[in-house]
This record gives C-alpha cells, structure tokens and sequence, in this order.
C-alpha cells in the first residue's frame, strides 16, 4: 500500500527519498476503512514526538487590542487578500 502511494507522489515531485542517516524516526501505521465495500487504506504518521521539539511562539503575534490601538491612529487602511496567491 505505501509504495503505491508514495511512488505516486515522487512520481509528481511532492515527496524525496532518504539516503543517508536522519536524526528523527516516526512512527508510521495504516489505518483500514471500508468505503462502498472497498478496502482503503490510509498512512498515518503519529507526530507527538516531532511536536515535543518544535520551539514554541517563534514568530510573533500582536494581540488584537494592540493592533487595534495602532490602526486608531491612522488616516487610511488598506486590506489585501492574498489567501488565493497559496497553494
């Protein structure tokens, strides 16, 4: 089943393989459904220990009443949306 999948997705260059050694293992499981009466299988990569790592509040976030208090004194506001320029 995962070299099914994966072979897809290195196919349409989403995904690398490695050839040297990692410093991180996680555990990964299949998950079975049965779907319209089909066996699907789905992989599940259990990321708790990657999480313990991860270096909490590195980027920065003003709180709400703050950037409320800095947009008051201004003349003009301009909004962009560029949710759309993402994929």
């Amino acid at each position: 089943m995962f070299d099914k999948k994966y072979d897809v997705l290195y196919k349409k260059d989403c995904i690398d393989y490695v050839d040297k050694v990692s410093s991180i293992a996680l555990l990964v499981f299949v998950v079975w459904c049965i779907v319209k009466d089909v066996k699907k299988g789905r992989a599940v990569v259990d990321l708790r220990s990657l999480n313990r790592m991860v270096v909490l509040d590195v980027y920065f976030l003003f709180l709400q009443q703050e950037i409320i208090d800095f947009i008051r004194r201004k003349k003009y506001i301009i909004v962009v949306d560029i949710s759309n320029f993402f994929f």
